[in-house]
């Protein structure tokens, strides 16, 4: 008599292969979500710029990042996430008697890149996974060695 179904070499097999085209997948998925994260990231740095020059030709000083997201009509869009948006911190600093700001986005694990904008329009991305915006704020908001010039 013969017995229908399949042999467990067969199960085997098809296990295998499914473990090889997860381990395929998985990585580029991974890393299609952090190319996503840092797309609307850079996008919304550039918002932020635009943001904080409205914000300083009305109101004659730097906006916070409450302010920006407060004011009405607000300056930082509502669809942007207010805790946390694309699992970054968001500082915002405002040096008046430089005429000058930055704007920082440190990954919160610290297992990403980190981001700034300068008063200028600079947006600059970390050259190492870890590093913070503190480093370029005491660089006078220059691209330089460590940081790569996204413009």
């Amino acid at each position: 008599m013969k017995n229908s179904g399949f042999t467990l070499v067969e199960i085997m097999i098809v296990v295998a292969i499914i473990a090889l085209l997860t381990g395929i997948a998985v990585p580029n998925l991974l890393r299609a979500r952090f190319s996503a994260q840092e797309a609307a990231l850079i996008s919304l740095m550039r918002t932020i710029h635009g943001a904080e020059t409205e914000w300083r030709v009305t109101h004659s000083t730097y906006g916070s990042w409450d302010d920006l997201r407060n004011a009405v009509p607000p300056y930082i869009p509502p669809s942007v996430p207010y805790d946390h948006p694309y699992d970054y911190n968001f500082s915002i600093l405002g040096i008046e008697q430089f005429n000058k700001y930055f704007a920082c986005a440190n990954k919160l694990n610290m297992q990403g890149y980190s981001f700034y904008i300068d008063e200028a329009g600079v947006l600059c991305k970390s050259a190492a996974v870890g590093d913070n915006c503190s480093y370029a704020q005491h660089m006078g908001g220059q691209c330089d060695g460590a940081w790569q010039n996204l413009q």
